[in-house]
């Protein structure tokens, strides 16, 4: 009795499987060719999506590898964060002085306008925010939404931090 089940089964499914390829339309197994472009631009978005995991976990020496296989230390990721912001962001301060001593550039903003500075300030990391003031960095450009640094120290109240932001401003004046 079962090998009369199991055979009207495979009967059953071979049957299904005839008339399924008698209705489907052949394709071809040739691959569908993509454009080289999105596959690029699909290749450096995960690059710099691994860039960026190894710089929020302070991984050095991934990030070591990455610059010296050519990978652009500015590079942005689709909100417009560079690998600086992540690392400050993120308070990872190895790689924040690793990138800083790379050749990252400390000037560049965001999506919404906002520099590594702004950040260093909204994540209360005083050290990095000192260290970005000594760049040669506007601290008083705005964001899109016309804050500046200064604006942001008072704000998240970052007082020594504010204090600091207008004793470079002056000094920058004279």
């Amino acid at each position: 009795m079962r090998y009369v089940i199991l055979f009207s089964c495979f009967f059953g499914l071979v049957v299904f499987v005839q008339q399924l390829q008698a209705n489907t339309p052949e394709y071809s197994l040739q691959a569908t060719p993509v454009s080289k472009e999105i596959n690029q631009d699909q290749a450096v978005q995960q690059l710099t999506n691994y860039f960026f995991a190894a710089v929020r976990t302070s991984d050095t020496k991934v990030i070591n590898t990455f610059l010296k296989a050519g990978f652009p230390i500015n590079a942005k990721n689709r909100k417009g964060y560079t690998a600086l912001m992540v690392a400050t962001y993120n308070g990872q301060p190895d790689a924040f002085n690793l990138l800083l001593a790379e050749g990252a550039d400390p000037c560049l903003q965001d999506n919404r306008g906002n520099t590594a500075l702004m950040a260093a300030i909204f994540r209360g990391e005083p050290k990095m925010a000192y260290r970005l003031m000594k760049t040669e960095c506007d601290a008083l450009k705005s964001n899109n939404a016309g804050q500046t640094a200064e604006e942001f120290a008072r704000v998240f109240g970052q007082k020594k931090i504010l204090e600091q932001l207008i004793t470079e401003k002056y000094a920058k004046k004279r």
